[in-house]
């Protein structure tokens, strides 16, 4: 009975071993505690890896404002020369909403054009180098080679009708596609030179310097940041794209209509929330996908970002993981505990079938030294699980 015993408490210390571990797995694969912004739609990715860190309706399509200047600055440095004149036509100085005011009639590099659209995000610059780089000089083409651009990458839930991102029915795009796209650009150096760039001064058309100024205030507001876009109409409210750079990671953050102006509080939160569990949420195997291909022109290492499957987009995940899946830390501890309770099961059975000797002596009674004998080697026990 007393083996019996002995083998039941050792069966109930392993198993509260494994029941520990459960409750206490790897670090690694902790759950990070929740996240509830305001923003109707966003995500944030690991642009490495193109995980999916976090995402509210990432897959909703909406109007993206002046977020859509990213690929039209994409399809413009695919197709331009950054020295190639353009002539500023009067249907780009009469468009709406932000201008860097260039007169119709002027000519200035494509180069220019671009500080114009990505800095003060200049309607009439993105009209005069859409105007420059479509084949039959209009508005229409240069959107057709938008959509085109964007469904290489695997942005194909959206749907671009101008280069500048006022609203129009059908003008939408979503927060993943976003995602992918920047991605994309970020991984072209002279986009990424230009948007992480605060101020910049080119010639003007009268003679003088004029002084951009970029309408990112998260390049100041918030260490790390490296880029990229802001965006707002009415029908789109406050937006904003934005990259942060933290040791050799770096993320991306799509914000797609913060209430009350908070698009910048918002994404920092993001970032904030994404760093501090970052171990955590590049721990989930279900998310891994291999990182960019290199070799091909405009991405990482100087090739772009076309020519990805949409099973990859781009890089990034295109299923919809959510922020706190914790399957694979729960997964692994089950399987610690049941070996560990076969591992008992199969050590009581081992001490029912071969019980302790029992020591017997002969001849006369000697003292307790004299009976002191060696049963084997002494008890070792198991390496750590």
């Amino acid at each position: 009975m007393k083996i019996v015993f002995r083998a039941l408490v050792a069966f109930v210390f392993l198993v509260g071993s494994a029941g520990a571990a459960l409750a206490d797995p790897d670090p690694s694969f902790s759950v990070p505690p929740p996240l509830h912004l305001g923003m109707a739609a966003g995500i944030l990715v690991d642009a490495a890896s193109g995980k999916v860190l976090w995402s509210h309706d990432a897959d909703v399509a909406r109007p993206p404002a002046s977020l859509t200047k990213i690929l039209t600055a994409l399809v413009v440095l695919d197709r331009a020369n950054l020295d190639d004149s353009v002539t500023v036509t009067p249907e780009a100085r009469g468009i709406d909403g932000a201008r860097i005011y260039a007169e119709a009639g002027w000519v200035m590099p494509v180069r220019d054009l671009l500080w114009g659209l990505l800095l003060e995000s200049g309607n009439d610059a993105a009209v005069a180098l859409a105007q420059k780089v479509s084949p039959d000089g209009t508005v229409a083409g240069f959107a057709r080679l938008m959509n085109e651009r964007a469904r290489e990458l695997g942005a194909v839930h959206s749907s671009f009708l101008n280069p500048h991102g006022l609203d129009a029915a059908g003008h939408v795009a979503t927060a993943r596609d976003l995602a992918i796209i920047t991605a994309a650009a970020m991984r072209n150096p002279t986009f990424a030179a230009m948007v992480s760039t605060i101020h910049h001064n080119i010639p003007w058309g009268d003679g003088s310097t004029r002084e951009l100024t970029n309408h990112n205030k998260l390049l100041e507001r918030y260490p790390g940041t490296i880029g990229v876009k802001t965006g707002f109409t009415s029908g789109a409210g406050p937006s904003l794209i934005s990259a942060v750079e933290r040791g050799d990671r770096t993320l991306i953050a799509v914000v797609l209509d913060a209430p009350g102006q908070t698009h910048y509080e918002e994404s920092m939160a993001l970032y904030d929330w994404g760093f501090t569990n970052l171990p955590a949420l590049l721990a989930h195997p279900e998310s891994e996908l291999p990182p960019p291909p290199s070799g091909l022109p405009g991405s990482v290492n100087g090739a772009p970002a076309g020519s990805r499957k949409t099973a990859q987009v781009g890089g990034l995940d295109v299923v919809q993981l959510g922020a706190h899946s914790p399957v694979s830390a729960h997964r692994r501890s089950l399987v610690t505990l049941v070996g560990l309770c076969i591992a008992a099961i199969l050590g009581m059975a081992l001490f029912l079938r071969n019980p302790r000797p029992v020591l017997r002596t002969a001849g006369p009674q000697r003292s307790v030294g004299q009976h002191l004998v060696k049963l084997g080697s002494p008890l070792r026990r198991s390496p750590p699980l």
